[in-house]
């Protein structure tokens, strides 16, 4: 029975001893790796992150077409009148008749339209079964009135701010130029056309004090801060 147990013993002690030696025992690849020599130590230094900040400085400003305009010409000392050819007052005197004509034409268009608005709202009443509570003749002038309002903005304002000319300076090659800007805007255009070029006519002022200016200005053009010149 001992010898049997002792047998048992020494059998645990060599699997022991095998298990312990195969568990010790370093592989290839570790003695390889160990061999190695210590890598080097190196700092790493992390970038610091720069912003980009422009030099507005260093950047040029752009220009409208008047600034330029007066460069090449010999300065900035000049006037705008005196760089562009102020336009003669025959060829003034025959645009505003062109467009004087036009004017009366785009009034009997809208004349010419105005009743058939009025069956439009008619037809339109009708078919929800509503009358008008105002007179017939008041509803055709409220339609006079607006449609010779879009009219004018539309066929006068709008090319004087966007092209520089009406349909009779378009004719005789002449254009609306501002004393500041190359261009006018529309609310230069609007109060130049509508308000105080009919109130110049209307005191005959305006046909007066271009005589008497170097840029040939009417008095529509010294308020409105524009004159007009040959294109």
């Amino acid at each position: 029975m001992t010898d049997r147990k002792d047998n048992d013993d020494d059998k645990n002690q060599d699997s022991t001893s095998e298990w312990e030696f195969s568990k010790l025992a370093p592989s290839p690849k570790e003695t390889a790796i160990a061999d190695l020599p210590p890598a080097p130590n190196k700092k790493i230094t992390a970038l610091k992150k720069q912003s980009l900040v422009l030099d507005t400085g260093a950047v040029p400003r752009t220009k409208t077409r008047s600034a330029m305009a007066l460069e090449m010409d010999g300065g900035d000392e000049k006037e705008m009148g005196d760089v562009f050819n102020c336009a003669p007052l025959y060829k003034r005197a025959i645009a505003f008749v062109i467009d004087s004509l036009f004017l009366v034409g785009l009034y009997y268009l809208v004349e010419l339209i105005a009743p058939l608005w009025l069956k439009l709202i008619h037809y339109f009443l009708d078919s929800y079964k509503l009358q008008l509570l105002i007179p017939e003749a008041l509803v055709i002038k409220i339609i006079l009135l607006v449609s010779g309002f879009m009219a004018l903005f539309f066929l006068v304002v709008i090319p004087v701010a966007f092209f520089n000319h009406s349909l009779g300076k378009k004719i005789l090659g002449l254009k609306v130029r501002g004393e500041d800007k190359y261009s006018i805007s529309i609310m230069t255009a609007f109060n130049r056309e509508l308000i105080m070029k009919p109130i110049s006519l209307l005191i005959l002022a305006g046909l007066v004090t271009p005589f008497f200016s170097k840029k040939k200005l009417s008095i529509h053009d010294m308020i409105t801060h524009t004159f007009v010149v040959e294109d």
